[in-house]
């Protein structure tokens, strides 16, 4: 009996571990493959040698487009480092529409219309009351960059017209070149916060500014984000341009979690340690 006790034992521990010891990880897209999952008018364009994630339209308005990553189901995401390119085309068409948000959080029901978001973020995450939000309203001179969780604003930074305008294009195949692109960097940690950097592209500031530093955020006993997940929701109201996105890079922190099988592998195992054989 004690090979036995002994295997069930590390068995046991295994599993253990897999629940507890912190692990990294990384996504890498460039939309070269496409990739994730699209909602609405979100779609990847292949123009002119270009492959960039474009969440809604010119010429569009009153649409929404929202894509996610998919994946990380046994997997609770403790901290993360993204960055990706971002631009606007409206075609001179006289304005900007209203936005995008980069997303981190539960995205397994977007039935309905939760799937739909903007600037301000998912309506999944709204009727949940959970969820990151780094939303990017590039509407009106109040334009800024803000952080939300679930439907509350936790810190905002009026920008006024300047952090997009740099990112902004009229020609469609400018748009998609990344040296015109803009970029933002997401590091968040559970432990200490979150902060949100922006370059604007093809601007005249040298690096990167900072746009958001809290300390909250931080939910060390507070959720269970087992198979959180990542994406974009863009929007046009009345006013319309193209939202594009590339070069999606995220390096990040995990607790692994057991897959509900390997749970019951352990249970199983359980009973066959409790088991004893008289012997005669």
């Amino acid at each position: 009996m004690l090979k036995r006790t002994t295997a069930c034992a590390a068995f046991a521990a295994a599993l253990s571990c897999a629940a507890s010891a912190s692990e990294v990880g990384s996504y890498s897209n460039n939309f070269e493959q496409g990739g994730g999952t699209h909602y609405g008018s979100s779609f990847v364009t292949y123009y002119n040698g270009h492959s960039d994630l474009q969440l809604v339209s010119d010429g569009q308005s009153g649409t929404y487009g929202t894509w996610q990553t998919g994946g990380f189901e046994n997997q609770s995401i403790t901290s993360f480092n993204a960055s990706f390119n971002f631009s606007y085309n409206t075609n001179g068409n006289g304005g900007l529409g209203d936005g995008f948000s980069f997303l981190f959080g539960d995205m397994t029901d977007m039935s309905g219309n939760n799937w739909e978001g903007g600037e301000w973020g998912l309506n999944a995450f709204n009727n949940s009351g959970s969820g990151m939000t780094i939303g990017f309203d590039s509407y009106g001179a109040d334009s800024g960059i803000y952080a939300r969780w679930g439907s509350s604003n936790v810190s905002w930074s009026e920008f006024g017209t300047e952090w997009w305008y740099y990112a902004n294009e009229t020609n469609y195949n400018d748009a998609l070149a990344d040296e015109n692109q803009g970029s933002i960097i997401v590091d968040w940690n559970i432990n200490t916060g979150l902060k949100v950097l922006i370059d604007w592209g093809g601007d005249p500031i040298n690096g990167y500014y900072t746009a958001i530093d809290t300390g909250l955020f931080t939910w060390p006993d507070g959720y269970d984000m087992t198979g959180w997940t990542f994406g974009f929701a863009g929007r046009n109201g009345g006013i319309d341009n193209d939202i594009l996105i590339d070069n999606l890079n995220i390096d990040y922190t995990y607790n692994a979690v057991p897959a509900p099988n390997a749970i019951a592998l352990l249970g199983l195992s359980g009973l066959c340690c409790g088991r004893r054989r008289r012997r005669n």
